[in-house]
């Protein structure tokens, strides 16, 4: 059996935890949001306080998520080649 290395060197602590918190928010405006929808509670999730939390939410996941994004570019261009991604990664 093989165990994952937890602390790789490429991997950053900072992303990693900024992403749960992302996760985190996701699941507690999802929660609120369906237990509205099924009428067992009911919250104002379509306007006020729960409202700008879920665009937060959203801005801080799309956020998180371009940053992942330019530092994975950032790392592997300087491993390959331009042709070389293209190839394994734009089959």
């Amino acid at each position: 059996m093989q165990v994952a290395k937890t602390n790789s060197p490429g991997r950053m602590w900072q992303i990693d935890a900024l992403r749960g918190v992302a996760i985190l928010m996701m699941i507690i405006f999802h929660t609120l949001y369906d237990i509205t929808y099924l009428g067992n509670y009911t919250f104002t999730v379509h306007s006020g306080f729960w409202w700008y939390f879920a665009r937060v939410t959203a801005s801080f996941f799309l956020i998180i998520a371009g940053i992942s994004l330019t530092l994975s570019y950032n790392r592997i261009k300087d491993f390959m080649s331009m042709r070389d991604m293209e190839e394994k990664y734009l089959v």
